[in-house]
């Protein structure tokens, strides 16, 4: 009851936001008025999954959602695109995307959604998430994010160069090491699919904590073959508030004949 009663007061607020602009009895658009959502969010879905919103400043966004499965394994679905906000009002179209090689329950690996919410600049994202896949399975849940303070924090290639373990579930990469150079070259050999990585981060522009990212698999075997020479893109965070350091890496991909795969990547500092 808890949760539809926090859904049911997060639609009465967009609705009457909405209304009020609809009708002209919002206040003047000025600069004290617009809210931004650029930032590093987390919290939790409607269902108590845990989500993590990486935003940049070009409004380019990808949420990513961890749930549990039966052996308590974290599975990572990413959804990505771009959002927008008028005053306090935020929305999107996002495209979905299961982990790597796996699909969705119904059988599909692609779907998109729209994000209708409220936002307040470096404090608070949330918003109400309806997603359909492309095997016609729809789903609603409600995001309640908290504004990360890491997001503040210049990234810098020194700061994220070291090695990390990778034990992400599904992902191609997983039980290798992750090597980042200082000048934001990143490698890894994995020992199960034989993907070899390859990719290249990139430090913001605008002094925080969002780092581009680029990156390619060859030589996977197996299922995971279909994922050698794509080029992937997205974001990477870096988070040195715990122990040990991680680095969270989400990017998508697209094959010639319009095979869409997304990849998270939970990495940990050795």
């Amino acid at each position: 009851m808890l949760k539809i009663a926090r859904l049911c007061r997060l639609l009465t607020a967009v609705a009457a936001a909405a209304a009020a602009a609809c009708h002209g009895h919002s206040s003047p658009n000025t600069a004290t008025d617009q809210q931004n959502p650029f930032g590093i969010f987390s919290g939790t879905d409607s269902a108590g999954n845990a989500v993590t919103a990486i935003i940049d400043t070009s409004s380019s966004a990808v949420f990513i959602s961890a749930t549990k499965n039966s052996a308590g394994q974290l599975v990572y679905t990413q959804y990505t695109g771009l959002v927008s906000g008028l005053q306090s009002t935020i929305d999107g179209t996002l495209h979905g995307y299961p982990q790597a090689l796996q699909e969705f329950a119904d059988g599909s690996n692609f779907g998109i959604g729209t994000l209708g919410g409220l936002v307040t600049t470096n404090t608070s994202l949330s918003g109400t998430f309806e997603f359909t896949t492309t095997n016609n399975t729809t789903s609603t849940t409600v995001w309640m994010l908290s504004f990360d303070s890491i997001y503040s924090t210049a990234g810098s290639l020194t700061a994220i160069a070291g090695n990390y373990s990778d034990a992400t579930l599904d992902d191609p990469a997983d039980g290798a090491t992750v090597s980042i150079t200082a000048s934001g070259a990143m490698t890894a050999q994995a020992p199960a699919t034989g993907c070899a990585l390859t990719g290249q981060l990139s430090a913001s522009t605008e002094s925080n904590d969002i780092y581009p990212v680029t990156l390619s698999y060859a030589s996977c075997t197996g299922p995971a073959a279909s994922l050698n020479s794509i080029q992937f893109t997205g974001f990477a965070i870096l988070n040195t508030t715990v122990s040990p350091t991680q680095v969270t890496i989400a990017v998508t991909g697209e094959t010639s004949s319009r095979t869409n795969y997304g990849v998270v990547m939970a990495l940990a500092a050795t």
